[in-house]
């Protein structure tokens, strides 16, 4: 931790101060009260904090971004919105991720019971970040999940949410489904008419009984009064399937497990390739008298580009009168080397002819510049490893340069089968959807 640490903690300390001083009515809504207690002890305020970077216009600045993040595991598994750290590199410019601390508070009674969390995993197309917080042995209350839940829910279904948006001590809402598709028929956002406010986002919707159905990311300037949450389904495919199932629902019961699956991607992936190249440039002056200017042009090779800032120059001989004026048009293709030669004693004639050359100018130069290329490789991504239970059907959005997909499956009895593309096979089926722009895998356990 750089010294600017304690500095860091007492302005995040006034800051949070401040903002759980402020008294503003929540808006209540129908929940029973058990519920609503219930619902309160899953949910938390999460302060991400971080000094800026030496990269940064603010260098040892300190910044923080507060969300409202749920538990997903008695032992402080944590799901929120991942823009909280595009927050402080807005602000920062670019934050030191050495001095990245977070600070997980439970409840409403904000400042009492206060934890130190660590990032655990991220997707920022989909807006979500998973944290492991320090709750100790006590362990903590917190949302499973109903795999059956999105074959309940309907258009116009009532949602609800819970959470800390900036200046409220807490806040719950509720709201109706309007869409199963966010713009651009983005199935990975739902549309609710709920109105999600600063602050607000991380918090979770669920349905009246408490069953979680998503994840706050809040609105698009373009989409003006439709308000966006992440579906339970993609929380669990970042979690891994670790989500774990509520009593009573498909996948819950251990005798259902049928085994565990590895999805491999083979991606078309760039890979930079770097060279040093040196050159060697010399010209002596062969006319009689005067200075002759230099012009030396360095092209980048086939298929490379040159990086401008690599480029260096030594002057390996010179006379006396002649000098080496730099290097003009620069880019990725070349550049040119450019100087002069000056004479210093003339041509001796005989007749009017040249007999003899006095005092010729010289200049010698070398060169040194980094030549690059990117080359396209292919190599193989894990997409995911997860437990699978009969019945189950998982989606799961493959890198944009997928060419073909490999699943390993290994049964409760160990044995391993392999299986390439597309296909129904004995213990699963697998398809792609490129619907929309995107590259989905859906794979159906039987």
């Amino acid at each position: 931790m750089k010294k600017n640490a304690n500095f860091l903690l007492f302005y995040v300390s006034i800051a949070f101060c401040t903002l759980i001083s402020l008294q503003v009515n929540a808006i209540e809504e129908e929940l029973d009260k058990k519920t609503l207690k219930d619902i309160e002890s899953k949910v938390a305020v999460v302060i991400a904090t971080a000094l800026g970077s030496e990269n940064s216009d603010k260098t040892g600045e300190p910044a923080s971004a507060k969300a409202t993040g749920f538990f997903v595991s008695g032992n402080g598994l944590l799901v929120t919105s991942y823009h909280t750290l595009s927050k402080l590199k807005k602000e920062l410019g670019e934050y030191d991720e050495e001095t990245l601390e977070f600070s997980v508070y439970q409840g409403s009674a904000l400042s009492q019971i206060k934890w130190a969390a660590f990032q655990e995993n991220f997707d920022p197309k989909l807006d979500l970040l998973s944290l492991n917080v320090q709750v100790g042995g006590g362990g903590v209350n917190y949302f499973k999940y109903d795999p059956q839940i999105e074959s309940v829910v309907k258009l116009s279904t009532e949602v609800y949410t819970y959470g800390y948006p900036e200046g409220y001590t807490y806040l719950n809402d509720k709201g109706v489904i309007k869409s199963f598709e966010g713009p651009a028929g983005n199935e990975h956002l739902w549309v609710t008419s709920m109105e999600f406010k600063n602050g607000q986002s991380g918090s979770p919707v669920f349905l009246s009984d408490g069953r979680l159905l998503g994840l706050v990311k809040g609105a698009e300037n373009s989409f003006q009064k439709n308000n966006f949450f992440v579906p339970v389904t993609s929380i669990d495919n970042l979690l891994g399937g670790r989500l774990e199932r509520v009593v009573g629902s498909e996948n819950n019961s251990p005798e259902e497990e049928i085994g565990r699956i590895k999805v491999v991607a083979k991606v078309e992936a760039v890979e930079p390739r770097e060279r040093t190249m040196k050159r060697s440039f010399y010209e002596r002056n062969s006319h009689c008298s005067g200075s002759r200017d230099i012009v030396w042009h360095v092209e980048a090779s086939d298929g490379w580009k040159i990086d401008p800032r690599s480029i260096k120059t030594t002057i390996t001989s010179q006379s006396s009168q002649s000098h080496f004026r730099g290097i003009t048009n620069v880019n990725s293709d070349g550049f040119y080397l450019t100087g002069a030669t000056r004479n210093n004693g003339d041509c001796i004639r005989v007749f009017g002819k040249v007999a003899a050359k006095d005092g010729r100018g010289w200049l010698g130069v070398d060169v040194s510049y980094k030549e690059m290329q990117d080359e396209i490789i292919s190599k193989d991504v894990e997409v995911y490893v997860k437990s699978v239970y009969s019945g189950e059907t998982i989606k799961r959005e493959l890198p944009e340069s997928t060419s073909s997909l490999t699943t390993y499956f290994e049964t409760k009895e160990g044995k391993i089968v392999t299986n390439e593309g597309e296909g129904k096979f004995d213990y699963y089926s697998v398809s792609l959807d490129k619907r929309n722009g995107s590259n989905l895998s859906v794979i159906s356990i039987k």
